[in-house]
């Protein structure tokens, strides 16, 4: 009762200095409320669902993730006292839904004998059960997950406006944070536990939402003129973003679909889809269509077993369009359905020789643009993929390759795991080239030189890989005319145990 009415008048409004206070004060205790509730349940919940806790709580929870959809932003740098409030309640849905004890799970496993000892739990379970079967009814299942879609999955204004002034950032901030570091982050994460518990009654509701979406913004329509209210927000650079709301509703009925692809397998057709929508899609240039195009690299990627062979290079052209952007955001998207894509079962190296040079070429400048660490390592993924999976189709590449490690690993001066990244690419590309390796040892020494120095700072991180590459090195020389590149004066194992014993 205390959290109903907390939440209920947890709502902004202009203030003064004193109603201020007690207006943060009230909402520090709201937050402290529905975060014990989540510990509690969590804790003790067979002692929570006896107590006549479960049923309010849970539908209270419910009703303030409905009420509460237009809430928060999805990668916000800072979270407000609402988005936090949202977390918890909706972590607290999740603890239900998951809930081993309800299910009749313990710690031992599923309590499926005939153990006499297990008979209490075993009731408990199908007394909770039941209750919790009959509250899960398909209308609020339905209003639930809709409110997701149309509301937590909904890029807003602050979205677009963080993504305008840094998209790298903006970037990692929505691919690599934790579920409940996000309101939209955690909606997902909630989004995909009802779907995978309740899939034959929220498909049709999934489905349903990208009708409606895809009928509201068809494909090919130019969204500068697309009738209906906008969202706007300072471009990156100058100028205005401003994207239909039509087209984010789109967007987030297509997040909706990625996110669910193995509980949705049965009810997309997928290749009409990707070739009458999707393609269609990731070939737009306009800038209000990259939130769009964004998310349909994302769904392809999701959906990598269900891409035919036949329209794999018309993805990989468009995926490489993406690459060559000015917008990191878009590239690094463009980077991660790539690396889906090769590193997939169904990969043909055969078809993919075309697009090995121009990608080598796209991920060289990304290198050289992208700030952030875990953006380059992610570039350098992408090589080493297309290296491994290429084979002996790499060969002819492999020189223009060398040609640009040099650079690369000055420019990663510092950066140790960049530089593993690299030692890991000449391994492959070495081992490529097999009996013509030699030619790469103008390169393949310095570096080994460099790495397997103890005496360098860097040598701690790098000597395993550099090791490696020293081996791959030896193991391709083609005969005993050939010098093998040597181990670097002053490199023992003595040395390099001392050196590892001296960092711990």
């Amino acid at each position: 009762a205390a959290l109903r009415t907390g939440a209920s008048r947890h709502k902004p409004a202009a203030r003064s200095p004193q109603a201020n206070q007690l207006y943060a004060m009230l909402s520090s205790g709201v937050l402290k409320l529905a975060k014990t509730q989540c510990e509690v349940q969590e804790a003790h919940p067979w002692s929570y669902f006896k107590a006549g806790a479960l049923l309010p709580m849970l539908g209270f929870a419910c009703e303030q993730v409905v009420a509460h959809r237009d809430a928060g932003s999805s990668v916000a740098t800072e979270l407000s006292i609402m988005d936090r409030y949202l977390i918890q309640v909706m972590t607290f849905i999740i603890n239900v839904v998951g809930c081993g004890p309800y299910q009749g799970k313990t710690s031992g496993g599923d309590l499926a004998g005939d153990d006499a000892q297990d008979a209490p739990v075993k009731a408990l379970a199908g007394e909770v059960g039941g209750v919790l079967q009959a509250f899960w009814a398909p209308d609020r299942l339905a209003g639930l997950v809709s409110a997701i879609i149309g509301g937590y999955f909904l890029l807003t204004a602050q979205d677009l406006e963080e993504w305008g002034d840094n998209p790298e950032e903006y970037y990692h901030r929505g691919d690599s944070a934790a579920w409940q570091e996000g309101v939209a982050l955690c909606a997902g994460n909630l989004y995909l536990v009802l779907l995978k518990g309740h899939t034959e009654v929220l498909a049709p509701v999934v489905m349903a939402a990208l009708q409606q979406a895809s009928n509201a913004c068809p494909v090919g329509t130019d969204l500068s003129t697309l009738p209906g209210p906008r969202v706007s927000a300072p471009g990156g650079g100058g100028g205005a973003l401003s994207v239909p709301l039509a087209a984010l509703h789109k967007e987030a009925a297509y997040h909706a679909v990625a996110l669910g692809a193995y509980e949705l397998h049965d009810c997309v057709d997928f290749t009409p889809w990707l070739r009458a929508a999707l393609l269609p899609e990731l070939a737009a240039q306009s800038v209000a269509s990259r939130p769009l195009r964004r998310r349909t690299a994302r769904v392809i990627a999701d959906w990598v077993a269900r891409v035919e062979d036949e329209d794999r290079p018309a993805v990989y052209r468009a995926l490489l369009g993406m690459l060559g952007e000015g917008d990191l955001c878009m590239q690094l998207t463009a980077v991660s359905a790539l690396a889906t894509l090769i590193d997939d079962w169904n990969f043909s190296d055969a078809a993919f020789v075309e697009y090995v040079g121009p990608a080598m070429q796209l991920l060289v400048g990304l290198l050289a643009a992208a700030k952030e660490l875990n953006s380059q390592t992610q570039a350098f993924h992408l090589v080493n993929i297309i290296i491994e999976r290429m084979g002996d189709h790499i060969r002819p590449f492999a020189e223009p390759l060398l040609g640009l490690l040099p650079g690369l690993w000055a420019s990663a001066a510092g950066e140790s795991l960049v530089r593993i990244q690299i030692l890991l690419a000449l391994q492959r590309l070495v081992n490529a080239m097999g009996a013509a390796s030699p030619a790469s040892h103008h390169m393949v020494i310095p570096l080994l030189r460099y790495a397997m120095d103890v005496a360098q700072p860097e040598a701690i991180h790098l000597l395993e890989d550099a090791l490696g590459l020293w081996l791959v090195a030896l193991r391709n020389v083609p005969g005993p005319c050939v010098s093998p590149p040597s181990l670097p004066p002053g490199t023992t194992a003595q040395q390099a145990a001392q050196q590892l014993q001296a960092q711990q």
